[in-house]
């Protein structure tokens, strides 16, 4: 039985590459996905190695919540520097070193030394600590020492990464000049920080970031300590404190002698650790910034292997039905129905194979193309040797291979059922599961609803009960779909069959032949296509959403933001101020606190709200906001909370500042009913802000022009408030509204284009279930040239064959999509997400879904013309 499946399954190599291929490409994409992750957490791995490489103890603040908040970011309060002292004390210290870190936004200078282009990327802007003891600044070039010129000495003086330097347009030859008391003249910059006005710096350092030239696009600016210090509003203060130990010393005594040092009974708590844990996770919190990506991808791969297992069952089916005859034949000569099912299950099995391991071959190619989609989107990574991982080979082998069996167990189950009569009869057909299908697939769609409104209305939500329930709706809703092919069949056809006469009359006629095989093949395409719909539901929604606010909520003619979204320094809104008198400036600022164990977000907004945006405040909430300051709670937040809380106006919360299990009492002023424009539930009085978070950074900012002040002179008067900011843009309503809706729609093309691999599998399956199907009817194709078909009437009917299959499944999937957008959005409406339908945009799905459709019957109806009249009649 083994030789006779080989044989058979190598004997028709056409359709083994049809039927690997949507294998291939899933497994190549959840390859690729695990190869660049697993690349890329070893080079940051070793990398974090050098950059700590010298550093044996590490000093700092404990995160201050358990959790990550909303903004994704870990919050610590930065350490006295008075514990400098006491660090180098403890017996056992070499060398120890006070370091901070934060925001700093390089620009490039003119020729004439002004404010040009800001240097920025997705990544952060970040200003460093260029340490004294070269022994603890392995991130400088991995031995402390730049590549060009010297190490920043001064508050004037200032050392960059060498990527950052050359998109300023730094030149080594200018930084060598300006480090040899030469001109510095073309080896300046400007730095614009958050608590610091912006300010001029010579260049008189580059350095790479450990042994690369870059931390995963962010630009680095490194400063000596007191600078630092100055610039990044951490005078008295340091994030971190490093300490080298002397010989003989282990990291884990030192740790411990320190850790009794400066963790004193009574006194604050600081987080001691080995140099060894503190390179783990710094490599971490880089891996986890970008592990959403993999994320992002592995659900596409997982989505393209879904679609691939309706094409295998389909297949599968399709092949055991063809070797029905051939089937009751191995069992009247003696094969068992186990043998039979095992010679299905072993096809099903090399198949998935030979798929997998080709899919892993190819995931390396996908990595590398992964990887330059990361640069393109402004990652710009460290690049190091491909890891294909045991994990990567196991799981894509296993995946693979596991769904191609787990899609042909039907089929085969079928091949087992077969009797040895069938062997004597000419019209030898398959058993079917007849109505336990139907029962099955709307048991299936009843749950996968149920799940889908569990996940969806439950109070804390469930995105994984969601992705049950969708799976179980598209399985449940492909069971049923047999029951609605020949109505779809006999409308989708009707067109055809009126314009091309007796090729669409028979194009119709086999879609109806095989309702099931018909809807099997239209199920594939169905799941890319409700996919799709979902996207484009969520997207104008969004759109409509974000005109109904500007229209009806923002009442500042003017937004002040940054293209990625990367914080504004206070100063920029000072500045507004300065050169625009009269004008009502609303500063947002984000900021994470923990209520009742939940780390949440809220925003610190200034007293001019009401000028600028419309949140729909209770009678006398403004007011009483800007005179006792406090908490604007949006009206479901407020429902939230205990009794006593609301009984009260006052809640208990715990901000970064306080040790665990203290809290602040904050007042209530009073409670807001539409958070559309600001998009969170609770809003802080900016003077309770400033007095209880550390940095301080926009979000965004309001501006709202003095009475009798054409928007034109407002704007010329921001523009020159803006010169020192580049990184700031200032935009009326219509360029806020068009610079959304364009970064709304690059979104969405990024995800129909990792949609698209649905869709293509989706329209393999398609050109592998005709070509079966022409096989199966080689007979009947010559005895229709016969009787005076043409070739072109042959070629047509097959295609339209292709496009009824296409338009069928694609309006199951619009269908299908349309109630997971409409029910998606209706689940957001809480967070003021507004439903619209794209109706233009659906029908146009479906057009190119037809037209798809077509283009996939060619390669079958070229293959069904070439077919010899004479040879197709005696075939049997």
């Amino acid at each position: 039985m083994r030789r006779v499946t080989l044989k058979n399954l190598f004997a028709r190599k056409f359709r083994l590459v049809l039927t690997s291929l949507s294998v291939v490409l899933g497994v190549a994409f959840m390859a690729g996905t695990f190869v660049l992750t697993d690349t890329l957490g070893n080079v940051f791995d070793q990398l974090f190695v050098d950059v700590n490489r010298g550093v044996d103890v590490a000093v700092r603040s404990p995160a201050a919540f358990d959790e990550q908040g909303p903004t994704g970011d870990t919050t610590r309060e930065p350490i006295p520097a008075s514990l400098l002292p006491t660090v180098r004390n403890v017996p056992g210290v070499r060398a120890a070193s006070g370091s901070v870190q934060g925001y700093a936004l390089v620009v490039a200078l003119d020729d004439a030394g002004n404010p040009k282009e800001a240097i920025q990327s997705q990544a952060p802007s970040l200003g460093v600590t260029w340490s004294a003891d070269r022994e603890l600044n392995g991130a400088f070039g991995g031995d402390g020492l730049p590549e060009v010129g010297s190490r920043p000495r001064g508050p004037d003086q200032v050392a960059l990464d060498e990527v950052t330097a050359r998109d300023a347009g730094v030149t080594k030859q200018a930084v060598q000049r300006c480090g040899s008391s030469g001109p510095c003249g073309r080896a300046r910059v400007q730095i614009v920080f958050l608590d610091h006005e912006p300010q001029i710096f010579d260049v008189v350092g580059i350095f790479k970031f450990g042994t690369v030239g870059n931390l995963a696009g962010a630009t680095l600016a490194a400063f000596d300590p007191p600078t630092a210090q100055s610039v990044m509003n951490r005078t008295g203060q340091f994030d971190q404190i490093k300490v080298a130990a002397e010989d003989g010393v282990s990291q884990r005594q030192l740790r411990g002698r320190i850790a009794d040092a400066v963790n004193v009974a009574g006194g604050p708590r600081y987080e001691v650790l080995t140099g060894e844990k503190l390179a783990a996770d710094n490599s971490n919190d880089v891996k986890k910034n970008i592990s959403f990506f993999s994320t992002f991808m592995l659900v596409f791969a997982f989505i393209a292997l879904f679609v691939g297992a309706f094409i295998i069952y389909n297949t599968f089916s399709i092949v055991v039905a063809q070797r029905a005859r051939e089937l009751g034949l191995l069992r009247a000569l003696g094969a068992s129905g186990r043998q039979v099912m095992g010679s299905v299950a072993l096809e099903a099995f090399v198949v998935g194979l030979i798929s997998s391991v080709l899919g892993l071959a190819l995931g390396i190619a996908v990595a590398i193309g992964l990887e330059g989609l990361m640069r393109a989107i402004g990652f710009e990574l460290p690049s190091g040797n491909l890891i294909v991982a045991n994990r990567t080979i196991i799981v894509s082998v296993l995946v693979g291979t596991a769904i191609t069996l787990i899609s042909a167990i039907g089929p085969a189950r079928r091949a087992a059922r077969v009797s040895p009569m069938t062997a004597l009869r000419t019209d030898a057909t398959l058993p079917s599961s007849g109505r336990r299908r139907f029962v099955f697939g709307a048991l299936g769609t009843a749950l996968g609803v149920a799940l889908m409104v569990a996940g969806i209305a439950g109070s804390s939500g469930s995105i994984e009960a969601v992705g049950a329930g969708a799976l179980l709706v598209f399985l449940g809703v492909a069971m049923l779909s047999p029951l609605l092919a020949p109505k779809a069949a006999l409308f989708l056809g009707w067109l055809p069959a009126r314009l091309r006469g007796m090729s669409g009359v028979l194009a119709r006629e086999n879609a109806l032949r095989s309702p099931r095989r018909t809807a099997s093949t239209a199920a594939a395409l169905m799941i890319g296509l409700a996919l799709v719909s979902v996207v484009a539901i969520f997207g104008a929604s969004v759109k409509q959403t974000l005109g109904d606010v500007l229209e009806t909520d923002l009442k500042a003619e003017f937004l002040l933001t940054t293209d990625n979204f990367s914080p504004i320094s206070p100063e920029a809104a000072q500045a507004v101020r300065t050169e625009l008198p009269g004008s009502k400036v609303t500063e947002f600022r984000f900021g994470q606190f923990e209520l009742a164990g939940d780390t949440k977000a809220l925003l610190g907004v200034d007293r001019n709200l009401g000028k600028t945006l419309d949140v729909h405040p209770r009678p006398g909430a403004l007011t009483r906001w800007r005179t006792e300051g406090g908490l604007l709670l949006f009206k479901d937040a407020f429902a939230e909370l205990p009794a006593r809380a609301r009984a009260r106006r006052e809640v208990e919360i715990r901000f970064p500042n306080q040790p665990a299990g203290a809290t602040t009492a904050v007042a209530i002023a009073g409670i807001f009913d539409k958070k559309d424009a600001v998009g969170n539930d609770y809003l802080l009085a900016m003077p309770d802000f400033e007095a209880t978070y550390t940095d301080q950074a926009d979000a965004f900012i309001g501006v709202k022009i003095p009475s009798g002040t054409t928007v034109a002179a407002a704007r010329r008067a921001i523009d020159a408030a803006l010169v020192p900011f580049p990184n700031v843009d200032a935009q009326d309503q219509a360029e806020f509204k068009a610079s959304q809706e364009s970064q709304i729609d690059q979104f969405l093309n990024l995800m129909y284009m990792l949609l698209l691999l649905a869709v293509v599998i989706a329209l393999i399956g398609i050109v592998n279930t005709l070509a079966l199907s022409v096989f199966e009817r080689t007979r009947e194709l010559g005895l229709l040239r016969a009787v005076g078909m043409t070739r072109r009437q042959l070629r047509q009917m097959i295609r339209y064959e292709a496009m009824i299959i296409a338009v069928f499944g694609s309006l199951l999937g619009l269908g299908l999509g349309t109630a997971f957008g409409v029910a998606m959005v209706t689940a957001l409406e809480s967070e003021g997400i507004n439903l619209a339908f794209p109706v233009v945009q659906l029908l146009v799905f479906l057009a190119l879904a037809a037209i798809a459709g077509l283009v996939a019957g060619i390669p079958p109806a070229r293959r069904a013309a070439r077919l010899d009249v004479l040879d197709a009649i005696s075939h049997e």
